[in-house]
């Protein structure tokens, strides 16, 4: 009995220790170890980690694949529900030509909220593992999940109404209701939120200008986080993609309406990325009585929808196109074929920026946006 109670003690003791030791190897402090009158938790969580995605795909841009793969890898130890940065890293072993890697992170993106099986058929990255038993049984497995799920699902459909929707507003720091400013009208892109791209303000938080980021409508998952596009999924060119649009342009021009006149404004912009762009294109031209300017960065124009008369009508608009000529979401081309287009069509103040790096909002775009503002303040 006593030898029974013995063996039961070291036992406990053993996983003791071992639990210790694993929490001490994660970089955790077991319960014991901390003083709650000195411990800071956030000090802890403040690590380099959170920006390891960036690193990544700094990686990524630059060719070296292995290192990207490394710091995906590491972050995603501590946020698995990432579904966008275990995508990357599937994408990462694509052009490293491990199709056995691919295809086993694709999955785990997938079942994280990666779902657009239409991007994954047509990304350029999987290229040469394309034919690989490993991956074409991987997408397949993919292609299946998606019709088991939608059979559950049921069918989406779409009816308007009316709600609220919010909208982030930054106020230049020495703000005067009795001065004029530029308004800034910032559209986010597919998947990303008000509140993340309005963040922004840190490149304009010194000019006289007053920054105002619109929700876009229609809420989505991804991973375990929300998620927000400015169109519903559905065809555009069908009944309710058509209304959305009409429905859209209200949305942007009521709530620019509303902001002028509430403030003293001189001029307004409109800022879009990716998504944003594209809308911010169709918004702009389409409007070109209610916006002085566009900042279209990471997309293009859809020449299906903006016609040759709204262009001529818009062709006294400033607009400044922005792209990083690595970006591997919306192909660098995209912004040469709008150039060439706006160029046609006689845009005269219209500028080009291209940088280096990949899919984001570069800081030099509003470089010449700054220059433009101050030079038509100059003459008011």
């Amino acid at each position: 009995m006593i030898n029974t109670y013995l063996k039961l003690i070291l036992l406990i003791v053993f996983i003791a220790i071992s639990l210790t030791c694993l929490a001490q190897e994660a970089g955790f402090l077991t319960p014991e170890k901390i003083n709650p009158y000195t411990f800071d938790p956030t000090a802890v969580t403040k690590s380099e980690v959170s920006n390891y995605p960036d690193l990544g795909y700094e990686a990524y841009n630059k060719a070296d694949y292995e290192t990207a793969a490394r710091y995906y890898l590491a972050y995603l130890q501590t946020k698995p529900d990432d579904a966008g940065s275990w995508y990357n890293l599937s994408c990462c072993y694509g052009l490293l030509d491990r199709a056995d890697l691919a295809a086993k992170y694709l999955k785990v993106s997938y079942k994280a909220g990666f779902t657009d099986l239409e991007h994954i058929q047509r990304d350029t990255d999987f290229d040469k593992i394309k034919a690989a038993p490993d991956f074409t049984l991987a997408v397949d497995s993919l292609k299946a999940w998606s019709v088991k799920k939608a059979n559950y699902l049921g069918q989406m459909e779409y009816f308007p109404t009316q709600h609220y929707l919010p909208f982030w507003i930054h106020l230049p720091t020495s703000f005067n209701p009795k001065n004029k400013y530029t308004l800034l009208i910032g559209l986010h892109g597919y998947g990303d939120k008000a509140y993340n791209f309005s963040y922004l303000w840190r490149h304009i938080e010194n000019e006289e200008v007053i920054f105002v980021v619109p929700e876009a409508p229609y809420p989505f998952v991804s991973g375990n986080d929300a998620a927000f596009s400015w169109s519903p999924f559905v065809p555009m060119e069908s009944k309710t993609g058509e209304r959305a649009y009409d429905m859209l342009n209200e949305y942007i021009t009521d709530l620019t309406e509303y902001i002028q006149s509430k403030y003293k404004i001189e001029q307004t912009w409109l800022l879009g990325f990716s998504q944003g762009a594209y809308n911010g294109y169709m918004l702009a031209f389409k409007n070109p009585k209610v916006f002085d300017g566009l900042i279209a960065c990471g997309g293009g124009i859809v020449t299906e929808v903006i016609t040759d008369k709204d262009l001529r009508a818009s062709n006294k608009m400033k607009v400044i196109i922005s792209h990083g000529n690595q970006d591997k979401v919306v192909a660098f081309e995209e912004a040469t074929k709008a150039k060439a287009i706006l160029e046609k069509a006689g845009f005269q103040n219209l500028r080009f920026d291209e940088f280096e790096g990949g899919h984001t909002v570069s800081p030099t775009a509003f470089k010449p946006f700054i220059k433009w503002i101050v030079d038509s303040r100059i003459h008011y």
